[in-house]
């Protein structure tokens, strides 16, 4: 998978700055996810992927993008590690989207709840308590 920053000049803001990006290749195919930052497209050295050396505010917005693509480039490598083939669906898989599919509908005591899949293995209802209700005097 190859990384690259980019200056999207295609898109201009009013200001007269561009976002820059980074892309992603593999396989032929292209992933672009934006940095959040922009600057005007004649301070973006195209040839070395870095922002011109007379553009003010240099040294913050390499840094930003540095530590962006070290971030990406540290998880690469420990997806190859883990000998877990490098695509766009496991480099930008959020735990949010594994949860997601590691949930499934859990039924007991006619309650219907989403719960993690080693809590709905429990077949003796251990994992839910029933709520008592408070007696008359109120404990």
């Amino acid at each position: 998978m190859k990384i690259k920053a980019i200056c999207r000049h295609e898109i201009v803001y009013k200001n007269g700055k561009s976002p820059l990006a980074i892309r992603f290749t593999h396989q032929r195919t292209h992933k672009t996810v934006s940095l959040g930052i922009s600057v005007e497209p004649h301070y973006w050295d195209k040839e070395t992927e870095t922002i011109a050396a007379n553009c003010p505010e240099r040294a913050a917005l390499q840094s930003q993008i540095d530590n962006t693509l070290a971030s990406y480039r540290k998880k690469i490598q420990r997806l190859e590690a883990l000998d877990i083939p490098v695509t766009f669906d496991t480099l930008f898989e959020t735990d949010k989207s594994r949860r997601h599919q590691e949930t499934k509908v859990c039924r007991r005591n006619g309650l219907r709840t989403f719960r993690l899949q080693k809590f709905c293995n429990k077949t003796d209802g251990t994992t839910y308590r029933k709520m008592q209700k408070p007696s008359k005097r109120g404990f």
